[in-house]
This record gives C-alpha cells, structure tokens and sequence, in this order.
C-alpha cells in the first residue's frame, strides 16, 4: 500500500514494492525496478507518449496509471490481474493492486476490480451513492473510504466496530488492514475469522502504539512518541509501517529481517513509504530511496540516482 501525493491535481505514487522487487517513478513518468525479476515484473513496455504517475506492486504482476487516465499491467496473469477492463469514456484516477486482484477509482467516484475472485474480493458492493476516495486491495480482501470517512470492506474481512463515528484519513491493506483516524490514532484489523486482531489495538490518546498480531508475528514492545504524531500507515504481508510527522519512520510486526526497526534520515524527512516482503522501502524528500531488510534479490539494491519529489510534498488522498 502507498499513499498518494498531490501534484499538478494529480494523485502520484512514487514507489512501491512487492514480493522482492520495487519499482520507482522518475520525474519524467518513466518507470524503474529491481529485485526479483520473475515473470518480467521489471521490464515494463514503453509508455510511448504518455507519463506514468501511479504505480502498484501485486504479487507477481504491475500495475501503472497514466497521465492521460489509462491502465496499463504486465507480468504474471494466470488470474487476470493484468486482464485491464474496459473503463468506456471514463478515466481511472488511482490504483490498487491486491495478492492476485486489483482496483482501479474511476474519475465519477465508482471502483472496478478484476483477477481472482476466490474471497469474492472483486464483488463490488453498492455504495449507495456515496463517492469512494480511496481504495485499497489486500491479499484476499478490498477496501475502500467513502467521502463521508466510512470505510466498506468486502472479500475476507469486516469491518471493526471500533471504526463506527471515526474519521478516517487514509486505509492501507495487505494481508490484514489499518486505518489511520485524523487524531493520528490507528485501527488494525484481519479476516473475518480473526475479527479481533485489531477491535482495540490502536494509537492511543497517549500516544503509545500497541501492537498486534498473532503469536508467530513475533511482535515487538510498544512504542511512546510523545507529541508525534502518525500521519501515514503501509500494510504488508506480515509487518506495518507509519510516518511521523517530524518525517522519521517506525514499523511493527513480524520482524525476523529487521524490517521494523525504526529509522530518523537526519535532515530529510520520510514522503513516501512501500511495505514489501519482508523488507521496507522509503522515499525522501529529496528524492532519495532507503530500505532495509530482507536483501535476497537485491530488492533493496536502490539505484542512487534521486527521484521524482513531487510538490506540495504530502497530500492525503482524503481531500477535507
């Protein structure tokens, strides 16, 4: 899961990252990867004219959005996650892509989905004519946040009542979901048959961030910010990542390649953030990329060259 920045009134993600690879937009809407290169996941074909402004990592497949609101996938397919649908005369304004599905936001505030339907996680529910402003695909489920900061989930999940009257800023879905509440608290949340992995596990009003997860996690102490506060979340397969708004990044969960460590840039500051598999991947504001973790396909061999820092520099997709 990526956030989306705001330039030139277009939603823009700069990176992301996926089962060992990551893939990075440069200023000129060209895309690069690097990592695991199975099933062409890193050679993307040519854009001809047109300029990349979102990217999604599925599990083996890659979604981009371009400037002109087209679609456009490669890499694996065997579930139809590169299978783009016909959208008509409406253009696609973000992207999600999901274990083995993904989602596309159409400019008149209605989603689509397409790939593997095993969970139902492509059933488009009726939203009741209330806009979605953002969505979010996991492993097995979908999200999206409503204009009115409800948050509808279909596929393998529920909704938590812990969410009910909550103003929800920003989803984020891997094999589990978060939630970030515009007091900078966090609501986390798994399957339907695990309900209570985030009914009261949240940033609380001291600022003290419980964690979750189940035993095999290996879940990590809490952790105390003091007057910071969280101002983006990521989901991965097994470990989370957040934003502070002094720009420095924590992380949580499953910790086994020291992915979690929390990490300060000095005098940059943290814009973007991408949970990959077992390793995370961070985007600063000048441009630069960090990771750490899990390295086995050099997934975090980021090229050194800065990349695209598009202003203002944080933007939530959630427009208030």
């Amino acid at each position: 899961m990526i956030l989306y920045i705001l330039c030139d009134n277009k939603l823009m993600s700069v990176i992301a990252a996926g089962l060992w690879y990551s893939l990075a937009l440069h200023e000129d809407g060209t895309l690069v990867g690097w990592g695991y290169s199975q099933h062409g996941k890193l050679d993307p074909p040519d854009f001809g004219d047109r300029r990349g402004i979102q990217i999604a990592s599925g599990l083996y497949n890659v979604l981009v959005l371009l400037d002109n609101g087209a679609v456009i996938g490669w890499g694996y397919n065997e579930y139809g996650e590169i299978d783009i649908p016909d959208f008509g005369n409406r253009r696609v304004i973000q992207i999600s892509a999901g274990f083995r599905h993904s989602l596309a936001l159409l400019e008149d505030g209605s989603v689509v989905g397409w790939g593997d339907n095993d969970n139902g996680q492509i059933d488009i529910p009726d939203f009741e004519n209330r806009r979605v402003i953002q969505i979010a695909a996991g492993t097995n489920h979908s999200l999206v946040l409503l204009e009115d900061s409800t948050v509808v989930g279909w596929g393998d999940t529920n909704i938590p009542a812990s969410l009910t009257g909550k103003h929800v800023i920003q989803i984020a879905a891997g094999n589990y979901s978060l939630a970030l509440i515009d007091d900078g608290t966090i609501v986390s949340w798994r399957s339907k048959e695990e309900l209570n992995f985030g009914e009261t596990r949240s940033l609380v009003d001291d600022k003290t961030l419980t964690c979750w997860g189940t035993t095999k996690d290996r879940l990590r102490r809490p952790y105390s910010f003091g007057d910071k506060r969280v101002i983006q979340v990521s989901a991965g397969h097994r470990h989370s990542l957040a934003v502070l708004d002094d720009g420095t990044v924590l992380g949580w969960g499953e910790n086994i390649d020291r992915q979690c460590i929390a990490h300060s840039f000095g005098d940059k500051r943290a814009i973007q953030i991408a949970v990959g598999s077992n390793y995370s991947l961070v985007l600063l504001n000048d441009g630069t990329i960090v990771s750490w973790g899990n390295n086995e396909m050099g997934q975090c061999n980021n090229p050194k060259e800065p990349f695209f820092v598009p202003p203002p520099l944080i933007k939530s997709a959630n427009k208030r």
